[in-house]
C-alpha cells in the first residue's frame, strides 16, 4: 500500500505538466474547440450516476468536497479509464477511443472527522480528433487534401478545506487552478503537377484562477443534500502559430471565460444496506461561454440528471466476500455543452459499478461500467453509442495513524 501512495504522489506532483484526460467524442469539433465537458465522477460515484449528496469516510467524492468532513485518516484515490464511442453519420460508421490517467486526490484531517484539507488534479473538457477533407480549388482547378489534428483540453488542480458546523451541516471552500493547452496541427496538400504541403501548427495555451463552494447536511431523518457552485471563471488564452510565415507566427493574447456550474443532489438511505439518490447539474456555455468578450454560437445550455441506488457492504466482521462487495446501478439524461447541425446534443444511458475491499481498513477498489447514445442522425446529422470503464483506488494509510487510534 506504501508503494501505492508513492505513486499517487508522483503522479499528482507531475500532473500539473499535462492536462488530466478523459472521455472521447467526434460532438464538440469546431475551429477552436476546447473540447467536451468531462463529469469528474469517482468510479463509486459514476456506477450510481449520482455523487454530489453522497457522504463516505473513506471513499473521497470527486463532485462535493464538503462531504470530506468524516475522513478519519490520511487517504488518497486515483481513477483511470477507458472510453470508446462508436459513431455514426449517413455516410460512415467511425469507433474512436481513448484511455488515460483520470485524476486523483490526496486528503487528510487537520481536526479529526471536523476539518480536512485535500488536493488534487481533475479532469475539465478533453479533445482528440483528426478532420480530414479533400476539395477543388474552383478558380485555379487545384486538388486540396486537408488534414486537421486537435488534442489536449483543460484540468483543474484543486486545493480544499472542508469543515463541519453546528448541527451536522458541513462547508468547503476550495481554490481552483483551471489550466492546460490544446494543439492544432494542420497540414494542407495541393496537388497539381507536383505535390506541395503547408503546414501550420497551433497551441492554445490557457490559465486560470477560480473558486468552488460546497455544501451537505441532513435536512431530515435519512435524507442528505448536497450543494455545489462554481461562480465563472476567466482564463488568460496565448495562441503560438509555427507556420513557415513570420507574420502569422506572431503570439495572441486573449481571455476565455467559462460558465458558472450549479449542481444540486439529494440520497435517502432505506435502510444500514440501501442509499438511493438523485443530483442535477446546470451550466450556461450558450450564454455564459465567451472568448474575448463575445459569445461562441456554437455552445449550448449544458445539463445532467443522474440517479441511482447502492447495496453497501455489510460492516460485520466476519462475512464472506459476496457480502463486503458494494453494488451499484444508476441512469443519466443530459444535454452536451456544444450544438450539431444548429440542434442541441442530448444523451441517455445506464451505469453500474462494483467496490472491492483490500487489505484491511476499509481501503477499496471500485469499478464503473457505463454505456450510453449520444446525438440523432435525423437532428443532428451523427449519433455515438459510446462504452466506458473506469476503476478507482482508495486507500487508508495505516502508517499515517496514531498507536492510541
Amino acid at each position: 500500500m506504501k508503494k501505492l501512495f508513492c505513486i499517487f504522489i508522483v503522479t499528482l506532483l507531475s500532473a500539473p505538466l499535462f492536462p488530466v484526460h478523459a472521455g472521447e467524442s467526434l460532438f464538440g469539433v469546431t475551429n477552436n474547440s476546447i473540447g467536451l465537458v468531462q463529469h469528474p465522477y469517482a468510479s463509486a460515484g459514476k456506477a450510481r450516476s449520482y455523487e454530489v449528496a453522497h457522504m463516505d469516510s473513506l471513499m473521497l467524492n470527486y463532485r462535493n468536497f464538503a462531504s470530506w468532513t468524516d475522513i478519519a485518516y490520511t487517504i488518497f484515490s486515483i481513477r483511470t479509464g477507458y472510453s470508446g464511442a462508436l459513431s455514426d453519420t449517413k455516410e460512415k460508421s467511425t469507433y474512436i477511443d481513448n484511455a488515460n490517467f483520470q485524476g486523483g486526490i490526496l486528503a487528510f484531517p487537520i481536526y479529526k472527522k471536523h476539518l480536512v484539507f485535500g488536493f488534487g488534479v481533475l479532469p475539465y473538457t478533453f479533445i482528440n480528433q483528426r478532420i480530414e477533407d479533400e476539395y477543388t480549388l474552383t478558380d485555379e482547378d487545384i486538388d486540396v487534401f486537408q488534414s486537421l489534428v486537435m488534442k489536449g483540453g483543460l484540468s483543474r488542480a484543486m486545493a480544499n478545506f472542508s469543515v463541519k458546523l453546528i448541527s451536522g451541516y458541513r462547508l468547503g471552500i476550495g481554490y481552483e487552478y483551471t489550466f492546460g493547452n490544446i494543439t492544432q496541427n494542420l497540414v494542407k496538400e495541393l496537388r497539381e503537377n507536383t505535390t506541395s504541403s503547408i503546414l501550420v501548427d497551433y497551441d492554445y495555451r490557457y490559465a486560470g484562477n477560480g473558486v468552488v463552494i460546497s455544501a451537505m447536511g441532513n435536512p431530515l431523518d435519512n435524507w442528505a443534500l448536497g450543494l455545489v457552485f462554481r461562480p465563472s471563471v476567466k482564463l488568460n488564452s496565448k495562441r503560438v502559430i509555427d507556420s513557415a510565415s513570420e507574420e502569422l507566427n506572431r503570439e495572441v493574447e486573449g481571455d476565455l471565460t467559462l460558465p458558472a456550474e450549479f449542481s444540486l443532489g439529494l440520497e435517502y438511505t432505506f435502510s444500514s444496506a440501501y442509499i438511493a439518490g438523485l443530483e442535477f447539474m446546470y451550466q450556461d456555455w450558450k450564454n455564459g461561454f465567451k472568448r474575448n468578450g463575445s459569445r461562441d454560437p456554437s455552445q449550448e445550455l449544458l445539463y445532467r440528471i443522474g440517479g441511482g441506488i447502492e447495496r453497501k457492504p455489510s460492516k460485520r466482521l466476519f462475512v464472506d466476500l459476496a457480502q463486503r462487495i458494494a453494488y451499484r446501478l444508476g441512469f443519466f439524461y443530459g444535454q452536451l455543452n456544444y450544438q450539431s447541425g444548429n440542434e442541441p446534443v442530448n444523451e441517455y444511458g445506464l451505469s453500474m459499478g462494483i467496490s472491492l475491499p483490500i487489505q484491511r481498513f476499509q481501503s477499496g477498489i471500485d469499478f464503473a461500467a457505463v454505456v450510453g447514445r449520444r446525438g440523432s442522425l435525423s437532428q443532428n446529422g451523427l449519433e455515438e453509442t459510446f462504452i466506458s470503464f473506469d476503476v478507482t483506488i482508495n486507500a487508508s494509510e495505516i502508517w499515517f495513524r496514531n498507536r492510541e487510534d
